[in-house]
């Protein structure tokens, strides 16, 4: 997959979190507040159990201040990614590498707030951050296949296979337990956006079948 191009799509806010009119420091304040209540919960019980009352009760804030910022708690699920992984995206190493070294820096982050996310990621459905996630990637990949595919007949297939390959793969090692380390992770899926894979199996030579059980001594 010739995905050598620096990387320049940074993810976009939330459609329920966009700035009203005001101070923005204090709304600031005020979401991480939120934020960081919601990651405290999430590391205690699932997200599906979690509501907006538990919340604002946390964090000491009441049902309006709430919904003035966020649509609902998945809103702010997918606010906590947006603002921490556009940090993560705006390290010199990263806007400054190729796609690749993007992906690696969101498995490193990924890894790091594996907790967090393995959550996150349990939860299905509209607005859910499979689906805002899905949708970043889908945006990222967008802007390298328009050089590759440019008559955009068949496009939207590429990018959709694409985006559900680094998607579902992340989300699965999260689910299984992250337990391989996220560059290991990040090199795989470089290995197999490059073909290697494919090339293995169009190879005419015949897999190896299973290895022979070792034979034990007599009365072994």
């Amino acid at each position: 997959m010739g995905m050598c191009q620096k990387c320049e799509v940074l993810p976009v806010p939330p459609a329920g979190t966009q700035e009203k009119e005001g101070n923005l420091a204090s709304a600031d304040i005020t979401k991480r507040a939120i934020a960081d209540a919601m990651k405290t919960l999430m590391a205690e019980k699932p997200l599906a159990k979690i509501s907006v009352g538990d919340v604002v009760e946390r964090c000491g804030m009441n049902r309006n201040s709430f919904y003035y910022h966020f649509k609902d708690k998945m809103d702010l699920v997918n606010w906590i990614f947006y603002a921490e992984i556009a940090e993560v995206l705006s390290r010199d190493e990263v806007a400054d590498g190729t796609v690749w070294v993007l992906l690696g820096g969101m498995c490193d982050y990924f890894y790091e707030k594996q907790v967090f996310y393995r959550n996150a990621f349990g939860v299905d459905g509209q607005n859910s951050f499979l689906e805002y996630f899905t949708d970043l990637m889908k945006r990222i990949i967008q802007a390298r296949l328009s050089d590759i595919y440019n008559e955009g007949a068949y496009q939207d297939f590429f990018v959709d296979f694409y985006a559900d390959v680094f998607v579902l793969t992340i989300r699965r090692w999260l689910l299984q337990g992250a337990s391989m380390p996220p560059a290991t992770l990040a090199g795989l899926l470089r290995k197999a956006m490059n073909g290697e894979g494919m090339q293995a199996m169009e190879t005419d030579t015949p897999p190896e079948g299973p290895p022979e059980k070792e034979k034990l001594p007599p009365g072994g």
